[in-house]
């Protein structure tokens, strides 16, 4: 019932639902009335456990012909369950969580025992928890209708903060332990991507969809003071500070492809460089700032970076394996690195994986038709 209110509140502006026809295994029918034309309509509902969708922009995998056929890709072809490992430099991983599941955006707390990590439920697009490594049983932040994601700790480890779907993708700020509930850093207007907290805890990076992905700042202490910091018509995302506070990392697919940034902070037409040659997302700092790590595919690169003089060594790469990346530029990270940036807690797939499938549903147009009361 609490689903049918919901849908009922998010639909008022066009169709007042009267009640549900039906359900199957994919979808369920509703009865309402098109209150534009003054008609009864039936409004098919897709489980979102069933159909593929990206959350971030709702994006689902479906199409329908003109004579009524429906293919969709299932989620089960989408959102795989993944382990959280923790991988050193050369390779060697352990388990950071002992149980799968379907992760995305796994993030280290600042003194390396915590970890937070949005996870997908059959009940939910996305709620953001808190664990201790190598512990089972963790602390559910989030449970709203929306989906939740994406948090980043505050450098005392005692917050976090995240985008939260209340429609838009807004910025919210919770104690991480949950003793307080949370408050709206950011909301309205745009949708509102996380990036990163700065070192010294003062600024929140963040990329905003207006359209594109811009780069934007805002002030944790004190009153929120959002302040464009750059755009240049390509898609942004994954900002990070510099421990310095000078330069800020991102990626950018400008040139066709998407690939690693660096730049002056807060003047960004002080100087500019690309730090990956072939291919970069998702970069942050490691080293008191005097190397940048970013992803190319499954693997985990790494450079030497001269602060003082604005440049970048050549990349090379620390290891690989089956760690699936992000690099889509609404999509949080998909790995992080300790503060010594010896340690990467990353994603890992199963080893034996079932083939992706695509559904045919024939005469789908029929079933909507008998569901339509005459």
């Amino acid at each position: 019932m609490a689903d049918f209110h919901r849908l009922k509140e998010a639909l008022a502006d066009r169709y007042a639902l009267e009640r549900e026809l039906g359900a199957g295994g994919m979808a369920t029918v509703y009865l309402a009335h098109d209150q534009r034309h003054n008609r009864k309509v039936a409004i098919k509902v897709m489980n979102f456990d069933s159909v593929a969708m990206n959350p971030t922009d709702g994006a689902a995998a479906f199409d329908v012909s003109e004579n009524g056929t429906l293919a969709y890709l299932p989620v089960s072809s989408y959102v795989k369950e993944t382990k959280l490992v923790l991988v050193d430099r050369r390779g060697n991983e352990s388990r950071a969580l002992p149980v799968s599941d379907r992760y995305d955006h796994p993030r280290l707390s600042p003194e390396g025992g915590r970890i937070a990590v949005d996870v997908r439920s059959a009940n939910s697009l996305g709620d953001i928890w808190v664990f201790h490594v190598g512990r089972s049983g963790g602390l559910r932040l989030t449970a709203e209708g929306g989906r939740d994601f994406g948090a980043e700790w505050t450098p005392d480890g005692r917050e976090l903060i995240y985008s939260s779907e209340h429609p838009f993708f807004d910025l919210y700020r919770r104690a991480a332990d949950a003793s307080r509930p949370a408050e709206p850093l950011l909301t309205g207007g745009f949708d509102r991507y996380p990036g990163s907290v700065s070192a010294d805890g003062r600024l929140f990076a963040f990329s905003l969809a207006a359209p594109g992905g811009e780069l934007w700042t805002v002030q944790l202490r004190g009153p929120p003071a959002p302040a464009r910091y750059f755009a240049n018509g390509f898609n942004l995302a994954h900002p990070t500070l510099s421990p310095d506070g000078r330069w800020m990392a991102y990626d950018s697919d400008e040139s066709g492809r998407v690939e690693v940034y660096a730049q002056s902070y807060p003047n960004a037409s002080v100087k500019r460089w690309k730090v990956s040659p072939a291919n970069g997302s998702e970069p942050m700092w490691t080293r008191g700032g005097r190397e940048l790590v970013y992803r190319k595919g499954d693997s985990v690169m790494a450079v030497s970076v001269d602060l003082e003089n604005g440049r970048s060594g050549p990349p090379r790469p620390l290891f690989a394996g089956p760690y699936p990346d992000n690099p889509g530029w609404t999509r949080p990270r998909s790995y992080d690195v300790s503060r010594d940036g010896e340690r990467f807690l990353v994603m890992k797939l199963p080893a034996e994986q079932s083939r992706p499938r695509i559904a045919v549903v024939l005469n789908w147009f029929a079933e909507l038709r008998a569901k339509v009361p005459r």
